[in-house]
């Protein structure tokens, strides 16, 4: 069957590839599906963005990209396509390192080619992501019990903590490497006094940006330190 080449038909592709590979029918059909929508979202992403930023672009196309790959990696699992399954997951893990069912998926097709140990690991931060998937907790909790019987659950417990402080950490990184060495925008903005300030006045000096409300909380916590910065 010949695919229309036309970007905005991804979703629907992906959308039937999507309910072939839920109802388990029709597999075939459904990988070539959502291998178009993968290439239509390819050939999206050099078209020019429309109406948003082109970073907001961006993020939203490999999200989307992310999803066909999720479902591709779940297709495959079913035709027993196990390498090719774990490419397709591990590369939307990549894209969407925050959710849960992707690593919960991820954790059955690794269990599945014998390698245990990364396919606990994958439900350990299934478990653990920011958008978490829980039916990852009952297989991993008969995974713990196997291995560690009465101590089972403290062992889990500890794994779980770590593995969301590991998380929370490169999600931080994520954060911050969006952010690091982008320009920020001229402002000009009126003092204390009633004077205009522009910060293209501060060029080539170290400016410190605090957004803050008085009805915020933390906000007024971290006043002190910041001044305590300031003065030193």
């Amino acid at each position: 069957e010949r695919f229309e080449r036309n970007p905005l038909l991804a979703n629907m592709y992906s959308e039937v590839a999507f309910e072939f590979n839920h109802r388990g029918s029709h597999l075939d059909g459904a990988l070539e599906y959502a291998i178009q929508a993968l290439a239509l979202m390819d050939e999206a992403a050099g078209l020019p963005s429309p109406k948003v930023s082109a970073e907001q672009w961006a993020q939203g196309i490999d999200a989307f990209r992310g999803q066909i790959l999720n479902t591709i990696g779940q297709i495959q699992y079913q035709r027993g396509a196990y390498d090719e399954a774990a490419t397709a997951l591990s590369d939307a893990v990549s894209l969407l390192p925050d959710e849960g069912p992707v690593l919960y998926h991820l954790g059955r097709v690794v269990l599945a080619q014998g390698l245990e140990d990364r396919g606990t690991d994958a439900r350990l931060r299934a478990v653990s992501a920011r958008k978490p998937e829980q039916q990852a907790r009952d297989p991993l909790e008969r995974i713990y019990e196997e291995r560690y019987g009465v101590e089972a659950a403290a062992r889990l417990g500890a794994d779980l903590a770590e593995t969301s402080r590991a998380l929370g950490a490169a999600q931080i990184e994520r954060v911050l490497a969006n952010r690091m060495n982008v320009p920020a925008p001229e402002l000009t903005i009126s003092a204390l006094d009633g004077c205009l300030v522009s910060t293209s006045a501060f060029r080539g000096k170290v400016v410190v940006l605090d957004f803050w409300a008085t009805w915020c909380p933390p906000c007024r916590q971290e006043m002190p330190g910041l001044a305590q910065v300031w003065s030193r």
